[in-house]
């Protein structure tokens, strides 16, 4: 299952440090290209900015250091880019229409979180 994420480039915005450590690695050892991680929205997008890869994916934590995901998850959203979420809340406080996206728990080992958004490609 974790071959579909071959080819593709996953947008990692996590601001926990070994969380987004852990992803980068078990993403690259799937044969996905990082782009980041970021810790904070200013950054991701200005990685967006200065380059859009033609199959982008993304893990996003729910709360960044400089506040919520959501614009970004728009820009994302609007590039037809496949998103799972991470947070330490629960499901219920996500955001219409991000509410129906895969969704893990921060505390999900990350190999959960790469299974969702493997799930989440297209075959």
């Amino acid at each position: 299952m974790l071959g579909r994420l071959q080819g593709w480039c996953v947008l990692v915005a996590e601001d926990s440090f070994l969380i987004a450590n852990d992803l980068a690695r078990r993403l690259t050892e799937a044969g996905a290209q990082v782009l980041g991680p970021f810790a904070d929205l200013a950054s991701a997008h200005r990685a967006l900015d200065a380059h859009t890869p033609p199959k982008l994916a993304a893990i996003l934590d729910v709360q960044l250091r400089d506040g919520l995901i959501y614009g970004l998850a728009d820009r994302l959203a609007e590039l037809g880019a496949p998103m799972v979420f991470a947070t330490g809340y629960d499901k219920a406080d996500l955001r219409a229409p991000y509410d129906a996206y895969p969704f893990g728990l921060k505390s999900m080992e990350a190999g959960g979180l790469l299974y969702l958004l493997a799930e989440a490609l297209e075959p």
